[in-house]
């Protein structure tokens, strides 16, 4: 079976595992029992809700550019992710992301933690190489914070010492800058026009649809009407959104 079959397979499972996903949801907004009484009447209840990710769609995930390592530190096979920006983080990256509050960050557990249809997408529609060349445009990589004439090799173990703790407290803040909640908001955009939009076909057809689509009414707030008409000051929401979710 040739890769480009293979990757055409996979993207079949995972659609149909975000419609189970996307029915289950449905089906629990429609009663109007509380989950709580649900486990009571049927001991299963908790098995019938996914606890972790979608399979193939978490294989999908795993295989987008830059998504083998943490967004942050390199560190190999991170299991942790933010929702906010659909990158994947190590445990101890994860652990700084909480510390800047869901507003600036939302995190999960790959394995541990359950997944909404929304969230599945935004790990769909995320990655980490998408977020580092959006960084990267905003002179927000290690690169750009390293002003040093000097290379790594050159530095005592103090200097050095001091330089990655620099760099890493830079990195943190780069989450809390007006580009990274452009980036946000524009994430969380896409992927609402991808719900309201029907099933789910792949990164290549969400990039085909029209990326100055109006928001939906849940999102559609006057604050991030506000917010965004600031953001789009110097250029237009269609070069903008394109911009950001450019294909790697």
């Amino acid at each position: 079976m040739s890769q480009k079959s293979s990757q055409a397979n996979l993207l079949d499972k995972a659609v149909i595992e975000l419609k189970l996903l996307n029915d289950q949801k449905s089906e629990n907004e429609g009663t109007s029992i509380s989950p709580l009484k649900q486990r009571r009447l049927n001991p299963l209840f908790e098995e019938s809700k996914l606890k972790n990710f979608p399979t193939a769609c978490l294989r999908l995930v795993e295989k987008l550019p830059g998504n083998k390592q943490c967004i942050d530190c390199g560190e190999p096979s991170p299991q942790w992710a933010s929702l906010s920006y659909g990158c994947l983080l190590c445990l101890n990256c994860s652990g700084r992301h909480r510390s800047f509050g869901v507003v600036v960050s939302k995190v999960r557990s790959v394995a541990m933690d359950s997944w909404s249809h929304s969230q599945v997408l935004s790990m769909l529609e995320g990655g980490n190489s998408q977020l580092e060349n959006f960084f990267m445009r905003h002179s927000l990589t290690p690169q750009s914070f390293d002003d040093s004439s000097h290379s790594d090799l050159n530095l005592s173990a103090h200097e050095h010492g001091e330089h990655l703790s620099r760099v890493d407290s830079l990195i943190g803040k780069r989450y809390k800058t007006k580009a990274a909640k452009f980036y946000r908001d524009q994430l969380a955009l896409h992927v609402q026009r991808i719900v309201d939009s029907g099933e789910y076909q792949g990164r290549e057809a969400s990039r085909l649809m029209k990326t100055c689509a109006k928001p939906s009414k849940k999102i559609k707030s006057k604050e991030i009407r506000a917010e965004t008409t600031i953001s789009l000051q110097k250029k237009s929401t269609k070069e903008q959104t394109k911009k950001v979710f450019c294909l790697a």
